[in-house]
């Protein structure tokens, strides 16, 4: 069998352009699925699409890569050419030379991540499928956007699940252990080998520019600071001061490089290497801008009671000694946690701290970060601004 039949009435997902075909929805699969790319028809036989199967894992059987009768390699040069002119018009500017340049499902590249640093580019990759053609995306890569090198920076649980390993290895030219990105106007040192996901989180870029337009003669602390981005753009736009948190001291020591990458002073700079709820516990926060942008909290379903908690306590925290007039930049990446949900979390925990706050500005999409209505699983980033009183 070489092709995959739905169940009756259960067509309407992928006829909507929903990504994943989930287990329960299959009438028939192919006996050898793991990672090929099939026909998906329909209980009366119509070709709806051509999907990356892997039974194998537990509920996403089937994740679509082409609908309709599209060749499904065909499909993924296009798709791919459109990511890339997309970035052309919306976030290419003088300034900005690093970006997301494929967002998986965003992108209608279900389980594909591409971020471009300048000339390089760093994949990754977090289903069988994907690894299987994982040439082809190279080679539509390299015709497409000509970079010096490519390296594949694989990891996580989802590429377990689809019995993949984790891989850091260079699939094209040659790509230096540091690599130095711009970001409006803002120069950062990435890691693609060791740093954190594929080196910088490039989602907030949209929301460290709010910070920078509104933090001018405020003492900001940038909780789970990472690599620095808010805390550079931070004193670049006029904080009297900025406090970098993280509990790793390598990650301290690459804001205080990137400090330096931008001509900024230690002056007006502190850094600290604690774990961010204790210290948001047991230390008076002298400051009147806080930013709270902690790794995912919930990364699974069965998180999401303890993962709430952690939300609510460390914006309790900051909110209960946060100086009076001050601003609180609260985020979660988790996409388990829908908006409304962490809106409250936070309003919840204004109410026990005795404050009030203000809604300002909220952050998610951003161009280089697309979203598929069609498929809502993809929307994860939630970034609030409050005024505190």
């Amino acid at each position: 069998m070489k092709q995959a039949i739905l169940k009756k009435g259960r067509e309407e997902s992928v006829l909507k352009g929903h990504h994943w075909i989930f287990s329960g929805a299959f009438d028939q699969v192919p006996e050898k699925a793991e990672g090929g790319l099939f026909p998906i028809m329909s209980s009366t036989g119509e070709l709806l699409a051509h999907a990356f199967l892997n039974t194998s894992t537990r509920t996403i059987w089937g994740r679509i890569l082409s609908l309709g009768t599209e060749e499904p390699i065909a499909a993924l040069q296009r798709l791919i050419s459109s990511a890339v002119e997309r970035r052309k018009l919306y976030v290419e500017a003088p300034g900005t030379t690093s970006y997301r340049l494929i967002h998986g499902e965003g992108d209608r590249l279900p389980g594909l991540i591409v971020d471009k640093y300048g000339d390089y580019l760093v994949v990754q990759i977090h289903t069988l499928g994907m690894d299987k053609i994982k040439d082809k995306i190279v080679d539509f890569l390299v015709q497409i956007v000509s970079p010096k090198g490519i390296l594949e920076k694989s990891s996580g649980p989802s590429r377990r699940e689809e019995g993949l390993k984790d891989e850091t290895k260079v699939l094209y030219g040659n790509v230096p252990a540091e690599l130095i990105m711009e970001e409006n106007g803002h120069r950062f040192s990435v890691d693609p080998y060791q740093g954190q996901k594929t080196g910088f989180f490039l989602d907030q870029r949209e929301l460290r520019k709010w910070l920078q337009d509104h933090v001018k003669g405020r003492n900001l602390l940038n909780v789970f600071s990472y690599s620095g981005g808010f805390t550079v753009y931070g004193l670049k736009g006029g904080a009297k001061s900025a406090t970098s948190l993280d509990a790793s001291a390598k990650a301290i020591e690459l804001v205080e490089k990137n400090l330096v990458l931008n001509g900024l002073q230690a002056a007006s700079h502190t850094s600290i290497v604690a774990d961010a709820f204790n210290f948001l516990n047991e230390n008076p926060l002298p400051y009147d801008a806080i930013v709270l942008d902690p790794p995912a909290l919930i990364k699974k379903k069965h998180d999401f009671t303890a993962g709430c908690r952690g939300y609510f306590e460390i914006n309790r925290q900051a909110l209960e000694k946060i100086a009076p007039n001050s601003l609180l930049i609260t985020c979660s990446c988790s996409h388990h946690l829908e908006e409304s949900l962490f809106l409250k979390i936070v309003q919840d925990a204004a109410r026990k701290a005795g404050r009030t706050i203000t809604l300002l500005h909220k952050h998610s999409i951003q161009p280089d970060h697309p979203f598929n209505p069609a498929h809502p699983e993809s929307d994860y980033l939630k970034g609030l601004v409050f005024a505190v009183d």
